[in-house]
């Protein structure tokens, strides 16, 4: 458990051998690792140009938008980041692209994609401005965006 990055959901399987090459694997256990007093916030809301904010967006090329977040349920949360995941779908379709799905701490484990962008958010709720282009987005992929409350400036 001390190699996993903080919380969030795992997959776990076994290398059990090999036949002409290709690995053998076990099937996949998932499981949810939460940290004492890790909360979950609530997803944060997307919008632009006065669009009602909902948890999907379709951003013109360069364009910006607005990100609304509240992470004032997690116990000791004095401030919040956004974190923007690298483009998806990835290699295996998968529309998630983070290594540690329901994180607690930026996805940045250097063994592949990390996200794209982490940028600190000023108090436990409110709005932003983006641009897509300064935060990274590839034009005509997914991203996957969330927040992580901290404190004192580090993700909890």
């Amino acid at each position: 458990m001390s190699a996993l990055q903080g919380g969030g959901i795992y997959g776990i399987n076994i290398l059990f051998g090999s036949v002409k090459g290709s690995p053998l694997n076990s099937d996949f256990a998932y499981t949810r690792v939460s940290p004492a007093g890790s909360a979950r916030p609530a997803a944060p809301l997307l919008a632009q140009n006065g669009s009602t904010p909902g948890h999907f967006l379709e951003v013109p090329y360069g364009g910006s938008f607005q990100l609304s977040w509240d992470v004032s349920g997690a116990p000791g949360a004095d401030g919040a980041t956004l974190e923007v995941s690298a483009a998806g779908p990835g290699t295996f379709n998968d529309e998630n692209p983070f290594n540690n799905p329901n994180g607690t701490q930026r996805d940045q484990n250097g063994a592949d994609t990390g996200s794209v962008a982490f940028v600190f958010l000023s108090g436990v709720k409110g709005t932003a401005a983006l641009n897509a282009k300064t935060l990274g987005l590839v034009p005509t992929m997914n991203h996957v965006v969330r927040v992580l409350p901290t404190r004192a400036g580090t993700a909890r």
